[in-house]
């Protein structure tokens, strides 16, 4: 008795950890094409902030800055 609940949390354990580690729906801002495309929503007004967002917006940021001089 004490073994199958032993192996069930073990089991549960695993489960859980299975969909920690999988990966969150795609999101669409961490294309560089389409980051750089919808800027406003992707990386302005603290979009950088979003986990994933800060990087690709490091890479964008000055393409956007250089087209508005321009």
């Amino acid at each position: 008795m004490l073994l199958s609940k032993l192996l069930f949390l073990v089991v549960a354990i695993l489960s859980v950890s299975a969909v920690s580690a999988a990966p969150k729906e795609s999101d669409p801002c961490l294309a560089e094409d389409y980051a750089e495309l919808n800027y406003a929503t992707c990386c302005a007004g603290g979009g950088y902030k979003i986990e994933g967002h800060g990087e690709i917006c490091k890479v964008v940021g000055p393409k956007i800055k250089a087209k508005k001089e321009l």
